[in-house]
């Protein structure tokens, strides 16, 4: 049973240029899960991954990572202490080769041995990816992109994996492949939090789930719960 705390984040305040974007977020992700974050455009979930990874400093409240707080530090020891982050669409440089993308996400270690075999793992979890290593990332379909994108990440030797909206722009099929992505990566141990606007997806990988509004937390629980919740059913999924 998964028990101890890998993220935990209390009372998260972050304001821009007057504006408030996060009022008082507070969540927390067990080691070894998968959580999602649902909510519409411009609830703060972007915004809430970026103060998680050192890209935006928080007005106030902590961040813990492994019990230590990171709030107050840059995104580079961040990345080393392992959260990486897959940001919206992958941004994937499209004049490099796939490989090269995938290496970028190796530049901040030294275990040339452990980065080969993540490659190897990459390439196990994304055949595809390993078909078209020489192959420029701009050539690659919307799923590969994608595939990319989470292999660029886990190349970094994560402890957990930020995902912002991965099935974005992705047909139907598509979105349910990143779904089973997510599912077989999590199976090896590895820790996730995934924000979406697609809740039926997210909330079908995920063990727990928050539902985020206007910079606050409006409803969380059990994703098994939530997703037939007659808020999250009328709001979220259309029913």
């Amino acid at each position: 049973m998964i028990t101890e705390s890998l993220l935990k984040i209390d009372e998260l305040h972050f304001s821009y240029g007057g504006a408030r974007i996060l009022r008082g977020v507070s969540l927390e992700l067990l080691k070894g899960d998968v959580v999602c974050i649902i909510g519409p455009n411009g609830a703060g979930k972007t915004t809430m991954l970026r103060t998680v990874t050192g890209l935006e400093k928080p007005t106030s409240g902590e961040i813990l990572f492994n019990g230590t707080r990171v709030d107050h530090l840059s995104p580079r020891k961040i990345l080393r202490a392992g959260i990486s982050l897959i940001p919206e669409q992958g941004r994937l440089f499209p004049d490099m080769s796939v490989f090269e993308n995938l290496m970028m996400g190796a530049y901040l270690r030294k275990d040339k041995k452990n980065i080969k075999k993540d490659l190897d793992l990459v390439y196990r979890y994304f055949p595809k990816l390993g078909a078209r290593a020489r192959q420029r990332a701009g050539s690659l379909s919307g799923g590969e992109r994608q595939m990319a994108a989470v292999g660029r990440a886990l190349m970094s030797g994560p402890k957990l994996l930020l995902m912002d909206e991965p099935s974005s722009g992705l047909s139907p099929q598509l979105v349910s492949m990143v779904g089973q992505m997510i599912l077989e990566i999590n199976r090896d141990g590895m820790s996730v939090l995934l924000v979406e606007q697609n809740a039926d997806m997210a909330l079908n990988v995920s063990r727990y789930g928050y539902a985020l509004e206007q910079g606050r937390i409006t409803l969380e629980g059990k994703a098994k719960e939530l997703i037939s919740h007659p808020m999250v059913k009328k709001t979220y999924l259309g029913i």
